[in-house]
């Protein structure tokens, strides 16, 4: 039976800022990163500054003439423009704020209404567009030299002007309304568009130069030019009109989909396609920006949400309570099953966890310690209390014990803290001893392996290798069963007496012992033990050892690490932590997948589509310029610049290098 759980599926493991960490307020506007690398942020009581630690505010204290600031803009020239509800024109540059009480050129007498749209055109004129329908134009000095209102016969559109922007031409395209304007002189001329705009001409320019504008339209998204012929995006989905605002195009290409309501789509760009995610329906989102090193970052009305490419590939899944996860297991099907902490076995189905009903006493299931698929596709189920089968047809039985084999009673519970299944298909389990399980009836039952020898022992984990050896652990003890022979394997001298964890294979005849705090010791071909170097301290305490296409993948208490083995030296390739999107970083359990992973934490699962590429070396990984100027101008990054000997001057701004050992850097 299938019961439904509420589950966090859709958003990416993020940082939300408040008015708590610095913010004056938390209702968000819009949001913008000037050419030094700060993030501006406009909001109902001010605007704000962060400089990557802390925020600073600027309100009317501070000279700002109005506390709405609707939206926020830089210019070729690097002054930081607010566009302000009031309709006063107010901009900040090398630490000052500019107005009208300080700067007569920016005073005009017909304030009807505030601005919420900005455009600077080819001469570095800067537009205004008005919620009321007054158009503005500034020169270069940032004087007002044309005021464009319904006083004017060729600007007599339906009002509201919703969107100011430049085409991939350098042409200026104004919206009022469904009606498109491009200037002509001093004049506008009324332009007729092949496609309605959908919410009365929110057309939006795109983050990289040379793109076109883009605007929600009836067909899905379309691009539009100065001659009003319009483009069509082929998009996955089929968006409402009635729901959809407007839509932008970041700097790596992907599209942004704003909703009247809640919530905000992202159009992930995939080659020459398209992959639709639908994030954080439980906010107001306003706007959003990708900014130079790829961080996301939101303006919602509870504050401003921060999340990265690698936090936006991952899903994470919670259960009631944020109950956590102690294994997982994915079958050939695609499957995929989680161990409870609490309260037994869930399935992922349908983008959510649900609870997968065990048979069980009044003790119930309890936590689900183990998994294992054998070769007819059935799956072995270790819990507290019991051994579970479920058969390929997703039927589920108790496999009970045999109590006249073994000197125990029968209100001794036999719980399975976990369960090996060999290249043969024998089942063996471990909890009090070593059970191996045989066909009985039309079922199964589980049996003690020598018993005399094992009884005494509480097996933690199990693992039967190719070879048909069974290896078993209790507490720091290591064993190995061969036929009915016991061979203890002394290991304690190269992991301080911790407790073992985790047994694998990572070839034949050669073993993986993984310890709580001791890290990891191999067994070679002749069952010699040796302690492998290279695993951090950090990684000492794993969790869960799973080998995949040559490379060792570890849970542990600081996040999920992959290693590949050189000799007897663990090579450090990826460690995902919560940067990554782990929804915690106390990690139980890993399944890598194909291109990704499946990772059970203490607060819930982490899926990754897609992992970060893995660590080829050391030193720089990113470099950007915030900023090249030549003569005086402002240079595009995406432009070709031509230099002349003792004439050019050129001025390139860096700011950041990052190194790819986290906490490494140069600023």
């Amino acid at each position: 039976m299938l019961a439904p759980v509420v589950s966090r599926a859709q958003d990416p493991v993020h940082r939300r800022y408040t008015m708590s960490d610095g913010l004056p307020s938390d209702h968000i506007y819009s949001v913008t990163q000037d050419r030094n690398g700060f993030i501006w942020f406009g909001t109902d009581a001010g605007a704000s500054r962060f400089d990557g630690t802390s925020f600073t505010n600027f309100s009317l204290k501070d000279g700002l003439p109005d506390h709405e600031v609707l939206n926020i803009a830089e210019d070729s020239q690097g002054r930081i423009w607010f566009m302000l509800l009031s309709g006063k024109l107010c901009y900040w540059k090398d630490g000052e704020l500019h107005h009208e009480g300080t700067d007569p050129g920016l005073r005009y007498d017909k304030v009807t209404s505030g601005w919420q749209t900005m455009g600077e055109d080819s001469q570095g004129r800067i537009w205004f567009g008005g919620v009321y329908g007054t158009l503005i134009r500034l020169d270069r000095e940032a004087r007002v030299d044309s005021v464009f209102d319904r006083s004017r016969p060729s600007f007599s559109g339906p009002g509201f002007i919703f969107s100011i922007v430049r085409d991939e031409n350098g042409q200026m395209l104004i919206f009022q309304g469904p009606v498109m304007s491009v200037p002509r002189g001093d004049s506008l001329a009324t332009v007729p568009v092949e496609h309605q705009v959908v919410h009365l001409g929110m057309v939006m320019s795109a983050a990289r130069p040379g793109r076109p504008a883009l605007a929600l339209t009836p067909q899905g998204i379309s691009t539009f030019r100065a001659d009003g012929k319009c483009t069509d995006i082929p998009i996955p989905v089929r968006f409402d009109p009635t729901i959809g605002r407007r839509c932008w195009e970041d700097r790596e290409g992907n599209i942004w989909v704003q909703r009247r309501m809640n919530g905000i789509g992202l159009l992930v760009r995939e080659g020459s396609g398209f992959r639709y995610r639908s994030l954080f329906e439980a906010d107001r989102v306003n706007h959003a920006l990708v900014d130079r090193e790829g961080e996301r970052w939101l303006c919602t009305d509870k504050g401003v949400v921060r999340f990265n490419q690698d936090q936006e590939r991952s899903r994470s899944y919670t259960a009631p309570g944020n109950e956590g996860f102690l294994s997982l297991h994915v079958t050939d099907a695609g499957r995929i099953y989680a161990g409870g902490e609490e309260k037994g076995l869930y399935v992922l189905q349908d983008d959510r966890l649900m609870p997968f009903h065990l048979p069980a006493d009044q003790l119930g299931p309890g936590r689900v310690l183990g998994m294992e698929t054998d070769r007819e596709g059935g799956l072995w189920i270790g819990t507290d209390f019991s051994l579970y089968h479920m058969d390929p047809r997703g039927v589920v039985g108790v496999v009970p014990y045999d109590f006249r084999k073994a000197e125990v009673r029968a209100r001794d519970r036999m719980g399975v803290r976990s369960v090996t299944v060999g290249a043969d298909g024998k089942v063996f389990t471990g909890g009090v001893g070593v059970q191996e399980v045989f066909p009985y009836g039309k079922g199964f039952m589980r049996v003690h392996h020598l018993w005399k020898h094992t009884k005494h022992h509480r097996v933690n984990e199990i693992h039967r290798d190719a070879r048909g050896r069974v290896w078993y652990a209790n507490g720091e003890w290591l064993h190995v069963l061969t036929g009915d022979s016991i061979r203890t394997i002394p290991i304690k001298q190269f992991t301080s007496g911790k407790r073992i964890s985790d047994i694998a294979e990572l070839g034949r005849d050669t073993i993986l012992v993984a310890t709580s705090g001791g890290g990891m010791v191999l067994l070679d071909t002749a069952v010699r033990a040796h302690r492998l170097v290279g695993l951090s301290d950090r990684a000492g305490d794993i969790r869960r050892i799973r080998v995949h296409e040559g490379r060792i993948w570890t849970a542990t208490a600081d996040g999920v690490y992959i290693h590949v083995l050189e000799g007897l030296e663990l090579e450090e390739q990826l460690h995902i932590r919560g940067s990554h999107g782990l929804i915690s970083a106390d990690c139980r359990d890993v399944w890598p997948l194909r291109t990704g992973a499946l990772v059970a934490t203490s607060k819930g699962i982490t899926l990754f589509d897609h992992l970060p590429e893995p660590r080829k070396g050391s030193g720089p990984l990113s470099l950007y310029f915030p900023s090249i100027t030549c003569d005086d101008s402002m240079v595009s990054a995406f432009d070709t610049i031509r230099l002349v000997t003792g004439r050019t001057v050129l001025s390139v701004t860096v700011r950041q290098v990052g190194f790819i050992d986290e906490g490494k850097g140069e600023y």
